[in-house]
């Protein structure tokens, strides 16, 4: 009797030992699980503030960016368009040149020159395609053919329109001061009470240096005795029609 109420006590303990200890394994379960809850909670919290503090200076970057981008556009000054006006000439003997001009003139440039836009209602069908001529102011110093002026207008296409640079790659370079050997016609008005201008004859313009020496680099060799006798003799006469 005494061994069997030993053992039911043994059994007792052993039974309440093994349910404490579940008990306090179920415990640890429960506090790393909330532990671990927190944890996670925590890092939630901070990625969600990296990612909006992120977030705001990928904002302020871009606000910054655009700032600066708006600036720069406002100083930007934007760049002038240019047309380059092209035209396409045959070449003239000085037979030719003398034949069909209407004006040979020595001039001298004086650095005055005037745009002029044509006037649709009374520029021809040749001229109307244009958008602006120039018109160079030259001092006749002597004449081969025509007559003698004050002022003679030389009239080239190009200029600056509605600011668009028309630029005509058959202009001469005119410089003030310098002298010019210059084949030309007579041009039709562009616009009321249009002045007389005259049209250079394809690109004969012939620069002249400080000796008298006309540059007639730019025509066949064969032809420069006989320009070169056209341009002594409008040296040698001041008014010579022909």
């Amino acid at each position: 009797m005494k061994n069997k109420i030993m053992s039911l006590l043994c059994l007792t303990l052993i039974t309440l030992m093994c349910f404490t200890s579940c008990r306090n394994i179920q415990d640890d379960i429960a506090n790393t699980d909330t532990l671990d809850t927190n944890t996670q909670n925590e890092s939630s919290v901070d990625n969600t503030d990296n990612t909006s503090k992120s977030n705001a200076e990928t904002n302020n970057s871009s606000v910054s960016a655009s700032n600066g981008n708006d600036a720069e556009s406002d100083n930007e000054t934007p760049p002038q368009k240019v047309v380059v006006i092209s035209n396409s000439f045959r070449y003239l003997s000085p037979e030719e040149l003398q034949s069909e001009s209407d004006l040979i003139f020595i001039g001298e440039y004086t650095g005055q020159s005037r745009q002029v836009m044509p006037d649709e209602n009374v520029v021809d069908d040749i001229n109307k395609y244009k958008k602006v001529y120039t018109d160079y102011t030259f001092k006749p110093i002597s004449i081969g053919k025509g007559d003698m002026a004050d002022e003679i207008f030389i009239r080239c296409a190009g200029g600056i329109a509605d600011g668009v640079h028309y630029a005509c790659q058959d202009t001469p370079n005119f410089e003030e001061g310098k002298r010019y050997l210059i084949y030309a016609r007579l041009g039709s008005p562009i616009i009321p009470n249009d002045a007389d201008c005259y049209y250079i004859i394809t690109t004969h313009c012939f620069e002249i240096d400080e000796s008298g020496t006309v540059d007639f680099s730019g025509v066949n060799a064969e032809d420069i005795p006989e320009l070169q006798a056209q341009y002594d003799a409008a040296v040698g006469s001041v008014t010579q029609d022909k």
